[in-house]
């Protein structure tokens, strides 16, 4: 199986009690994020299964390399990542799809960061960038 983690791209900033899951994507944030799915696409990978943090900004990050990619898939929005997603609970995740062979997972840092670093056996996280995409073969 490979496992495609990826940041969401810049969002627009808090403002006073605004409900931290509805900030959208910038547009500097869209446009990162369409840099990530043209890369995506230009080497050619596909996914099984696409899960999305039910935040705004990381779903539009979803859309916009589906949209890129033409391919019409279906966006799953998973509660599980949400900001404060935990290694256990994507590997609960990941269990129930062990029969697709590509799955994306576009959510938040520092959770994918720390993901990251644990899937690769690091001492410590593998930060992403907004909109960066790491690929892990397990």
């Amino acid at each position: 199986m490979k496992l495609y983690l990826l940041r969401h791209g810049d969002a627009e900033k808090a403002k006073g009690k605004e409900d931290d899951s509805e900030r959208p994507l910038t547009e500097l944030g869209k446009q990162q994020s369409l840099k990530a799915a043209e890369e995506i696409k230009s080497k050619g990978i596909t996914f099984d299964v696409i899960f999305t943090s039910p935040f705004l900004r990381a779903y539009q990050t979803a859309e916009i390399v589906v949209g890129a990619l033409g391919t019409g898939d279906k966006i799953i929005k998973e509660p599980l990542l949400a900001p404060g997603l935990e290694f256990v609970n994507l590997m609960e995740l990941l269990e129930d799809y062990s029969d697709r062979s590509r799955i994306l997972v576009v959510g938040h840092e520092p959770d994918l960061g720390e993901i990251a670093g644990q899937f690769l056996c690091l001492d410590g996280p593998r930060p992403l960038k907004k909109a960066e995409l790491v690929e892990i073969d397990f």
